[in-house]
């Protein structure tokens, strides 16, 4: 917790951010990019904080981080190239997506990756010394159930983003603190869809 708190507070830093520029059209054009780019400021610290934890690692975990890393900064340059390209053309001019993820957006799209990365590293190290195959099914149900609460969350309530990354979360607490099968987790993630019914059943009475 104490490692993302930078990263909270930037998300925080850049809601606050946009909601002034939006409220304060009158601001002059420097004033407005020096709030907007306001959430820059404690992103970078976060880097640093994640550089810090890494650094204090031994050489295998090191390794694994280094390259859960790598795998979700290249996850997320191919997916703004994409969403770029796509805009580009049309598509996506009736979504959110239309200009581009966001700060918020991006992310929780990098810590996405970044699970998604740890999950397969580790797997894969595990498998090694183990003379195991790599769960590939898992990693594949994971995928599909992050893509399918992003959409979800799109369509409910605007942006997918925090709602992939709550299903990946419930994998991951699934898959190493509780040391669920595919099945449990499959379950934990039907829990996390019933509860989101039952939110938005309660929600459409009380309007």
């Amino acid at each position: 917790m104490k490692l993302n708190a930078w990263a909270f507070v930037a998300v925080l830093v850049s809601i606050v951010a946009r909601s002034l520029v939006q409220q304060h059209p009158d601001w002059g054009t420097p004033l407005q990019s020096v709030v907007a780019l306001t959430p820059l400021l404690p992103s970078l610290l976060y880097l640093r904080s994640i550089a810090r934890w890494i650094g204090g690692m031994d050489e295998l975990q090191r390794r694994i981080q280094l390259e859960a890393c790598l795998f979700a900064t290249t996850a997320m340059v191919f997916t703004t190239t994409a969403i770029d390209l796509l805009e580009g053309i049309g598509i996506l001019q009736s979504t959110r997506l239309r200009h581009g993820l966001g700060l918020e957006g991006t992310f929780a799209a990098i810590i996405v990756f970044y699970i998604l990365g740890n999950i397969i590293f580790k797997a894969r190290d595990n498998a090694r010394n183990n003379h195991e195959p790599v769960p590939y099914t898992t990693i594949l149900l994971i995928v599909c159930c992050a893509v399918f609460y992003y959409r979800l969350g799109e369509f409910d309530y605007g942006s997918g983003g925090l709602l992939a990354l709550a299903s990946v979360a419930l994998w991951v607490i699934g898959n190493l603190a509780l040391r669920f099968g595919v099945l449990a987790n499959l379950l934990l993630q039907v829990g996390l869809f019933f509860a989101l019914t039952v939110w938005n059943m309660t929600r459409r009475q009380r309007k």
